[in-house]
C-alpha cells in the first residue's frame, strides 16, 4: 500500500528498486564478507533528499539486505547468493524490513524557511517507504549546525556518517572515501562511497535501478540547496521556456550552475508562474574526440579522423576541448571515455568497432565506469582489495565496531560495481544478417556478428546511404543510381557518446547523421565568428601587449590567439596571424579594434580577413 501512495504523490518518478535486485546485480562484489552477530552499528546516514543522497539510500538498502541474508543463511558464517524472492511486507513498507531495524540511524537537517516543499515531501515519502525513522535536526545559522550535530553524536553514539559527497563538490577537495571530520567540527568518520562518481554515473544508476527521486530534478534543477540560492539550470532551458530534466545535462561541469549567487530570482518566478529568463545566446557545447588505434600511435597510419571531426564540429558551432589518441586497450579507452563523458557535452569515439580481435571500443564503452581491472577481477573471481585509504583510519577511540566496517565496506564495494556489460543487440544483428543475406558472395561469420555486441542501452542513429556496399568506395557509382535506404551499419550512441568507424571514408559518410543527432539531442549551436589580422613582424613577443588589449576588450566572450608562419606566407608575406574568434559579433569586433590600436607603429598589417584559417 505504501508503494501505491508514493506513486500517487510522485507520478512522474519511478518506483524504488528492491534490495534483492540491487544485491543480485552486485553480488560478485560482496560475497567475501562474514558479518558478525553483534550490537547495532554506530553508523548513521545523512539523508537530504538530493540525488546523491538517494543513491546512498539504495546502496545502503542493498548492503543491509546482503548482510541480513548472510546472517540468516548460514548463521553468520558467510554470504549466500542473493535471492530474488521478496520478503514479507513489514511496517516500513516496500516489501522489506525497515532500515531502522538494522540499527543504522538516519537523520536530516531541517531548515523550515529555506527547504523546498518538494524536497520535504520526497524525504517524508522515502522515510515512510523504507522505514528510515529519520531524526529531524532543526538548524539556524552555520554555528548552530555544529552544535546540533555535536549533541546528536553525543546522545546517539554515532561514530561514522554516510554522505553523498562527490569529487566535484565544493567541500570535496582533500577528502577520501574514509576521512575524519573537518577541524573545528565534532569528531566523526566521514564515509563517502560515491566520491569518485561523476554526474552521469549518478543518473545512470538511478535510471538503471528505476529509483524514485525528488521531482525538482524533472523541472531543470540539477543541484539542490536552499530556496534562496537554487534555481533551474540555464543549460537545460528549452526554446519554449520550459526546462529539460536534470538527467539530460550533458556537461557535468555545469551541475551547480543553478546555485551561483544568492536570491534565486528565476526559481521564484517559476513558482509564481512567471516566464523564466531566456539566455541571450545559444550556449557553446563542448566535445571531446577520441581516436583509437595502435597503428596511429606507432605512426603506421596517418591520423586524419580527428582533424576532420574538429573541423566539422567547429563549423557546426561546437568547441572541441579535447583530442586524445588511445591504444587498443579496453582499460585505457574506458578510463578516457568516463573522464571525457563527465566533463564534455558529447564524446566522439572513432575506431575500434570492426570484427577483429583488436577492435575493442564497444567492450571499453561497456566497461565504463568499471574499468579493465574490475573486469579482470570479476571474470577470475578475484576479490577486490581496497586501498589503505579506503579503510577507516584509527583516529576514533574506541575503534569502530566490526559491524560498522562490514556495512561500510559492502556499500563501498557495491558503489564501485556499477557497469554495463556487452550483449548481442537484436537490431544490430538483424541488420547484419539482412545485409549479408542480400549481398552476393558474402557469408556472415561470428566475426561479423561481433559488430552487433553492444552495451545495453545503446541507440542506433540511422545513416541513409544509396545502394551497393557502403564499405567499398568502388561501388560509389552504383550507390548514386539506387534509391536511398537505411545503412546496415548505423551510427551508434551510448549516453552522451557517439561511436564512429575508424575508416576515414566511412566516418565522413556518417557525419551528416551525426550532425543531425547532435542538434536533436543537445540543441542548435550558434556559429563562430572569426577575424584574422595578417601581420609582418620580426618577433611575436612584440605584439603581446596588443593581444592582451584584445583579450580585455572581448571580456571573456571571444578568444584571441597568435600563430607564427615560418616561412612567411608566399601569398602576402605574412609572418604572424592574430585571430579573434567568438560567438558574440560585438565582442569580436571590439577585440579586433583593440588589437589594431595597440600594435606597434612599425608593425605592418597586411590584411584583415573574415575567418580563422591560418
Amino acid at each position: 500500500m505504501s508503494e501505491k501512495r508514493e506513486k500517487r504523490e510522485f507520478p512522474h518518478t519511478l518506483p524504488s528498486p528492491s534490495p534483492s535486485s540491487l544485491a543480485l546485480s552486485h553480488h560478485h562484489h560482496i560475497t567475501s564478507f562474514r558479518p558478525a552477530h553483534c550490537s547495532p552499528p554506530a553508523v548513521a546516514f545523512s539523508f537530504n533528499g538530493g540525488k546523491d543522497s538517494t543513491v546512498i539510500l539504495h546502496l545502503l538498502r542493498a548492503a543491509v539486505a546482503a548482510r541480513r541474508r548472510g546472517a540468516a543463511g548460514d548463521g553468520g558464517g558467510g554470504e549466500q547468493p542473493p535471492s530474488t524472492t521478496a520478503t514479507a511486507p513489514q511496517a516500513g513498507g516496500g516489501g522489506e524490513p525497515p532500515l531502522s531495524a538494522s540499527g543504522v540511524r538516519a537523520f536530516i537537517f531541517d531548515r523550515p524557511a529555506d527547504d523546498f516543499p518538494a524536497v520535504r515531501e520526497f524525504v517524508e515519502a522515502a522515510d515512510a517507504a523504507h522505514g528510515l525513522r529519520l531524526e529531524h535536526l532543526s538548524l539556524g545559522g552555520g554555528e548552530a549546525m555544529k552544535c546540533v550535530l555535536a549533541a546528536y553524536l553525543a546522545r546517539s553514539g554515532v561514530k561514522a556518517v554516510l554522505l553523498g559527497t562527490r569529487r566535484g563538490d565544493p567541500n570535496a577537495p582533500g577528502q577520501a572515501e574514509f576521512c575524519p571530520s573537518s577541524p573545528g567540527w565534532p569528531p566523526f568518520l566521514r564515509v563517502n562511497p560515491v566520491l569518485e562518481w561523476g554526474y552521469g554515473d549518478v543518473w545512470a544508476f538511478l535510471g538503471a535501478a528505476a529509483a524514485a527521486y525528488c521531482p525538482l530534478y524533472d523541472r531543470g534543477f540539477t543541484s539542490l540547496g536552499s530556496t534562496g540560492s537554487t534555481s533551474p539550470n540555464a543549460a537545460l532551458l528549452r526554446l519554449d521556456g520550459s526546462y529539460a530534466p536534470a538527467r539530460e545535462l550533458a556537461d557535468g561541469r555545469e551541475e551547480r550552475a543553478g546555485r551561483k549567487g544568492r536570491g534565486g530570482a528565476s526559481s521564484l518566478q517559476q513558482q509564481q508562474g512567471q516566464d523564466p529568463p531566456r539566455p541571450a545566446t545559444v550556449p557553446t557545447r563542448t566535445a571531446a574526440v577520441l581516436v583509437i588505434g595502435d597503428e596511429l600511435l606507432a605512426a603506421w597510419v596517418e591520423e586524419v579522423n580527428a582533424r576532420f571531426l574538429c573541423a566539422a564540429l567547429h563549423g557546426a558551432g561546437w568547441r572541441v576541448a579535447r583530442v586524445v589518441v588511445l591504444p587498443d586497450e579496453v582499460g585505457a579507452i574506458a578510463a578516457e571515455v568516463a573522464s571525457a563523458a563527465a566533463t564534455h557535452t558529447a564524446v566522439l569515439i572513432a575506431g575500434g568497432v570492426g570484427p577483429t580481435e583488436d577492435d575493442v571500443t564497444m567492450a571499453a564503452v561497456g566497461e565504463w565506469p568499471e574499468g579493465e581491472r574490475e573486469r579482470e577481477r570479476r571474470e577470475t573471481g578475484e576479490q577486490r582489495t581496497l586501498p589503505r585509504s579506503m579503510f577507516p583510519p584509527p583516529f576514533l577511540k574506541p575503534p569502530l565496531h566490526p559491524s560498522i566496517i562490514i556495512i561500510i565496506i559492502i556499500i563501498i564495494k557495491t558503489a564501485a560495481a556499477f557497469s554495463v556489460p556487452l550483449a548481442r543487440d537484436p537490431d544490430l544483428e538483424a541488420r547484419l544478417r539482412s545485409y549479408f543475406a542480400n549481398t552476393d558472395g558474402k557469408t556472415i561469420t561470428e566475426a561479423h556478428l561481433k559488430m552487433a555486441d553492444a552495451p545495453e542501452g545503446v541507440e542506433a542513429v540511422e545513416v541513409v546511404v544509396g545502394g551497393g556496399d557502403e564499405s567499398n568506395d568502388a561501388n560509389a557509382a552504383a550507390a548514386a543510381t539506387t534509391p536511398p535506404r537505411p545503412s546496415p551499419f548505423p551510427l551508434l550512441s551510448f549516453r552522451n557518446c557517439f561511436i564512429l568507424p575508424g575508416v576515414p571514408a566511412l566516418l565522413h559518410r556518417k557525419w551528416p547523421a551525426l550532425e543531425a543527432a547532435l542538434a536533436a539531442r543537445f540543441g542548435a549551436c550558434a556559429p563562430f565568428r572569426a577575424v584574422s589580422l595578417r601581420l609582418s613582424v620580426a618577433d611575436e613577443s612584440s605584439v603581446a601587449p596588443a593581444l592582451a588589449a584584445a583579450g580585455a576588450a572581448c571580456g571573456g566572450r571571444a578568444r584571441v590567439g597568435s600563430y607564427p608562419l615560418d616561412p612567411p606566407s608566399p601569398e602576402d608575406g605574412a609572418s604572424l596571424v592574430v585571430v579573434v574568434e567568438g560567438k558574440d559579433a560585438g565582442a569580436v569586433r571590439a577585440g579586433v579594434a583593440a588589437a589594431r590600436g595597440a600594435l606597434p607603429a612599425w608593425c605592418v598589417v597586411l590584411g584583415e580577413v573574415e575567418g580563422g584559417a591560418v
